[in-house]
């Protein structure tokens, strides 16, 4: 996590899905008021009152029609764009269902040798520790 004062950050859940050493990404509406058009993690604001499990079950939901079997809690990363956002990070190690895009403009499997086709730095660091919690380093 960065050192900025993170007292007024909204949380938020990104779900990090690698699959044949691909991660899946998503290219955000030009509609979208925060950050349009970037490639980046999918995921989304923890509404009042979830928990971060309870908000990373709904997203997954709501944009990818999967319901999470397993996840495990990679870290928490701010970044401020229009606000603070204080981004809690999960890999997605079991889901059932068919990924299906229900809110990204499209989605893409990214190399995770080539992650810096995503945009935000945060992303990029997500998923690098991700990889490395999964190697066992």
């Amino acid at each position: 996590m960065t050192h900025e004062d993170d007292t007024e950050a909204v949380d938020c859940v990104g779900f990090i899905i690698c699959i044949d050493n691909k991660v899946l990404a998503e290219r955000r509406r030009l509609d979208r008021r925060v950050m349009p058009g970037i490639l980046s993690i999918p995921g989304g604001h923890v509404e009042a009152g979830e928990t971060l499990e309870q908000a990373l079950a709904r997203e997954l939901l709501e944009e990818l029609n999967v319901v999470v079997r397993r996840s495990r809690y990679v870290g928490a990363y701010l970044h401020r764009s229009l606000e603070l956002r204080r981004l809690h990070y999960f890999a997605i190690d079991e889901w059932a269902g068919e990924i299906e895009n229900h809110e990204a403009a499209s989605l893409h499997w990214v190399p995770i040798d080539d992650l810096q086709r995503l945009d935000l730095d945060v992303d990029r660091r997500a998923v690098t520790a991700c990889l490395a919690i999964r190697s066992g380093v």
